[in-house]
């Protein structure tokens, strides 16, 4: 399953095609990509190195508060995470890593590049309220409608 969400997340912006630093070496690309705007190396230093003695993670704050450090191995994608601790979007897949949340670093990213986080609209009043009707028309058919009085 992981393996699943992380190709998912590649496709929502998130890894390895949330950032461009692969292609920089071969094809030159001068610009970034939306996960290359939370790169940093610092405090408001952002980081568009590929250089594997770099140090890169993902901030949402400027660079301030380090959520998860970015891959800088060559041999994987520069948008994914860095394979320790073990998440869903590190480099090398990992059989245990947590599935996203929207407190997990995968979550956090999906919101800092515009998705919106919706919370699960809970439905058990509605399946009250069919339950409760259902009950109703089977006692009505069961004991049958009264007769109007005259």
């Amino acid at each position: 399953m992981s393996v699943i969400q992380h190709e998912i997340d590649e496709v929502l912006g998130i890894g390895g095609s949330g950032s461009v630093l692969n292609t920089v070496p071969t094809h030159g690309q001068s610009y970034i990509q939306p996960l290359d705007l939370f790169r940093y190396a610092g405090a408001h230093t952002p980081s568009f190195t590929t250089s594997g003695t770099a140090t890169s993670y993902f901030s949402i704050d400027g660079g301030v508060t380090n959520i998860v450090d970015f891959n800088q191995n060559s041999k994987g994608d520069y948008g994914d995470w860095a394979s320790s601790p073990c998440h869903v979007q590190s480099w090398q897949l990992c059989s245990n890593s947590q599935s996203i949340s929207l407190s997990s670093p995968e979550g956090i990213a999906l919101q800092a590049i515009g998705y919106d986080a919706v919370t699960p609209v809970p439905l058990p009043g509605s399946l009250i309220l069919l339950t409760s009707g259902l009950i109703g028309i089977g006692m009505i058919r069961r004991h049958g409608v009264p007769a109007p009085s005259a």
